[in-house]
């Protein structure tokens, strides 16, 4: 069998998983504001119980409802919401699934903005963007380990096979746990048992009210990642894993990081592929019951071999189940090749800032109570596509399998549009996998691919579609208000692509600090070229939304060689020198660069727009054609197109 490791059983005390595959909990916006359970949620986690995970862990789960850590998160902190959650419960174990569910509580990083409360915390140590926290009584603390121990009653009531006390992420438990975080001088204070006597004696009243085979987990930060500032590092971690298999728990599940260092709870493509596996190596070596290894783990064949080289027992690979609820079967047919991959864009991150989860691969993924039936009633009528970038091979895929004729029609001799260009910086690779993923199954859905093809009206009337979506892209372009004389200058597009002598460029300036224009930077740097980003606005990458540029400017930083100018506008590039007015004042000055890359966005691709509506009653216009966006605007408007032609239903399953 392929993956033979990931696929071999395990005990979590008397509890067997049936393979090694875990999803670590994520925060999804499905429940409702109170933390009851929605249909949404059921099929969520009956999806990936379906596609063959082994465990399944819940998102972070309330134990005070005046302590949430986001939006419509998940709660445990009443009876009366065990019946929702039994609901879960049972649609997971239908599938010889197990799951636990995340116990939880906000503490310092509690949303003042969804209680109007002050948060508490064991030290009045503020997190970034919330409100200074209280410091907790020893009362206060008496009553969060009953709410705790209360959790878990709700838990065992809806049939939940275990449950995990989270201690990371900056949470309220790691706060106690990190000795930075951490500044009492009582019994909860001090020392490593002091500030885990909290969990001690959370875990102590769960094991007296479940029982003795009732699996309890710990997840923890064996890294604050906080550097020199101090907070918990592993050889203390391996000193608190000790302490917490002493205090009876079944399987820990190794992270790093929290609101202080949020690239260990939701790392992005900067991060290497198992960045932090050496800190579950390292618990592993020090206790007897079962690690969880974590840290954007995407290739199966690496995921395999964590378990064969005993570096940890489990491995989580939790935003992979968003991108593809059906990988694990998927892997265990031995098809790798049909997985639809996590390209780490980060977008479920966005979003989940924003309310809900989604994924930019996988537009179903949070409406499987909506989507999960197709109407398959093409009745094979011809479809033409025209465009092989995400967006129109997104909806070519959901054509196809409705039953639809479908044609792909591609200028290039590639299928993937933007995505080329886009996977060209540094740590973008994985976008390249999206491509890869279609050009392995198109053909396997049915859809016929005809490359070198440019497309004309004539062509289309000959065809005689029942309908045609055009998905032609957008290019990038120089603004016309910029004058150029005798100056070397090119889009970003152009320079990731190396149409640009480089050996020439020496000192670059990037015009637009989007995330374009950052990554186009990112890839100049790497070439040991002096860079510079200017921008009009009054904060570099202030137009860009999401962690991603966030991380991407603290990353450039980090280079010597890097420059940024905010509130500047480019007026016009001669003799390669570059005239800039600063927009506060009006003042003009320039700088010298042997290349400028202009960053200034994407316009629509649409020539045959006009001429194919007047010819075809059924025409769709997707993606970057229709309205500049990312990856997940063109995919989810592919599949918008193809759910909307003659809309039915009939059960998905691709």
């Amino acid at each position: 069998m392929a993956y033979e490791n990931l696929f071999k059983p395990i005990q979590i005390g008397k509890l067997t998983i049936k393979n090694r595959i875990v999803m670590t909990g994520m925060a999804t916006g499905f429940a409702n504001f109170d933390g009851s359970v929605t249909d949404d949620l059921v099929e969520y986690f009956k999806a990936r119980a379906r596609g063959g995970t082994g465990l399944i862990y819940t998102e972070f789960c309330r134990v005070d409802k005046d302590a949430p850590g986001g939006m419509n998160q998940l709660g445990a902190y009443n009876i009366q919401l065990a019946g929702g959650l039994r609901k879960v419960a049972e649609a997971v174990h239908r599938f010889d699934s197990r799951i636990f569910l995340q116990l939880h509580h906000g503490g310092s990083m509690a949303k003042y903005e969804l209680t109007g409360m002050q948060p508490i915390a064991p030290s009045p140590i503020a997190m970034p963007g919330n409100l200074p926290p209280r410091e907790m009584t020893i009362a206060e603390i008496k009553d969060v380990i009953a709410k705790f121990i209360e959790g878990a009653k709700v838990a065992q009531y809806a049939n939940f096979d275990g449950v995990e006390v989270h201690c990371a992420h900056g949470y309220l438990l790691n706060q106690f746990v990190s000795p930075y975080l951490n500044r009492r001088t009582d019994e909860y204070g001090g020392s490593l048992e002091n500030r885990l006597r909290i969990v001690k004696e959370i875990m102590q009243g769960i094991r007296k009210l479940a029982g003795p085979n009732f699996p309890i987990s710990v997840r923890i930060s064996a890294d604050d990642l906080l550097g020199d500032e101090g907070g918990m590092k592993l050889f203390e971690a391996q000193e608190m894993a000790k302490l917490l298999e002493s205090y009876g728990a079944n399987i820990i599940s190794v992270s790093a990081g929290g609101g202080l260092a949020p690239q260990g709870i939701i790392a992005p493509a900067l991060y290497d592929q198992g960045w932090l596996i050496p800190l579950a190596e390292g618990i592993k070596k020090v206790v007897n019951v079962p690690v969880i290894g974590v840290s954007l783990i995407r290739d199966f064949d690496y995921a395999d071999s964590l378990i064969a080289d005993g570096k940890c027992d489990m491995v989580s690979m939790a935003r992979p189940h968003l991108a593809d609820a059906s990988f694990v079967n998927k892997l265990r047919a031995g098809h790798p090749e049909q997985v639809r991959p996590c390209i780490v864009c980060m977008h479920c991150a966005t979003s989940d800032g924003r309310g809900r989860l989604e994924c930019a691969v996988n537009p179903t993924m949070g409406y499987e109570t909506e989507l999960k039936m197709f109407n398959k009633n093409g009745a094979r009528r011809k479809i033409a596509v025209v465009g092989g970038g995400s967006a129109g091979c997104e909806a070519a895929r959901v054509l196809a399998i409705r039953g639809f004729d479908v044609t792909l029609f591609e200028r290039r001799n590639e299928l993937g549009g933007q995505l080329n260009i886009a996977k060209l910086p540094p740590h973008k690779f994985r976008l390249g996998w999206l491509v890869k993923y279609y050009e392995n199954n198109l053909e396997r859905w049915g859809v016929k691919v005809r490359l070198n093809t440019d497309v004309t009206i004539d062509m289309l009337k000959e065809f005689s579609p029942y309908a045609v979506v055009l998905a032609t892209g957008g290019t990038d372009f120089i603004p016309s208000f910029v004058k150029i004389k005798d100056s070397l200058c090119c889009t970003a597009n152009q320079m990731l692509l190396e149409k640009v002598k480089m050996e020439k460029v020496k000192k670059a300036v990037v015009v637009g600090s989007g995330m374009t224009g950052m990554e186009t930077a990112h890839f100049l740097l790497e070439k040991g070229v002096d860079t510079t980003v200017v921008d009009m606005l009054p904060e570099i990458g202030m137009q860009s939304i999401g962690p991603n540029i966030r991380y991407l400017k603290q990353f450039l930083a980090r280079y010597d060689n890097y420059d940024a100018v905010p509130g500047v506008k480019v007026l016009s590039v001669e003799n390669n020198v570059i005239t800039l007015e600063k927009v506060s004042t009006g003042e003009r000055y320039t700088m010298q660069a042997d290349c400028t890359v202009f960053a200034s966005g994407v316009k629509p691709v649409n020539d045959l727009a006009e001429e194919v509506k007047a010819n075809f009653v059924n025409t769709y216009i997707v993606g970057d054609s229709s309205k500049i966006g990312q990856i997940s605007n063109a995919v989810r408007a592919g599949f918008a197109a193809a759910w909307h032609i003659d809309d039915g239903c009939d059960v998905f399953d691709a």
